[in-house]
């Protein structure tokens, strides 16, 4: 349906009636259908010459509200795939937590592998699976995870948790 809803977007407002902008269709049609319509009628209207306006400036007007079409169609697609995407991760990671406490530390990694695979730069996954891997005796894999979610973690939510962890394995 995205793909589509750009393709159809050729033809000006008919991509943002499918994603459900139709208000916003409507008006980029007609804006769209005046200038190209008064592009092509200008010359049968007009003798060579006294012509109000100029046929290019016509042109340009429906090229750019073609062009504009064609961008927020895209900017509207692009929003929704990547609010979809952020939902998507935080189910799966709240899957994996629950995972995590029942206490299926394979079935925890497995999907935070999942998690990682949408954003691979996660530094909760990647705490959450340093954890995992500590549980399941997998040290070298822990501490990796670990160190990566430290170097991740911008706002150092997990510092403290990391170096914890870290110290434990250095430890045993």
């Amino acid at each position: 349906m995205k793909i589509l809803a750009i393709l159809l977007s050729v033809l000006p407002g008919l991509g943002h009636i499918l994603l459900g902008r139709c208000v916003r269709g409507l008006v980029l049609f007609t804006a769209f259908a005046f200038f190209a319509n008064a592009w092509g009628v200008a010359p049968y209207v007009w003798p060579a010459g006294d012509e109000p306006v100029s046929r290019p400036g016509l042109l340009a007007a429906a090229a750019v509200i073609w062009l504009y079409t064609m961008l927020d169609a895209m900017r509207i697609v692009y929003w929704r795939e990547r609010a979809s995407l952020a939902r998507r991760k935080k189910n799966l990671f709240h899957d994996a937590l629950v995972d995590y406490m029942k206490g299926d530390l394979r079935a925890a990694r497995r999907v935070l592998r999942r998690v990682l695979r949408l954003d691979r730069d996660d530094p909760n996954a990647h705490f959450l699976l340093g954890i995992v891997y500590q549980g399941e005796g997998k040290r070298w894999r822990a501490r990796r995870a670990l160190k990566r979610s430290l170097v991740l973690d911008e706002s150092r939510r997990w510092a403290w948790e990391v170096s914890r962890a870290l110290e434990e394995l250095k430890a045993r």
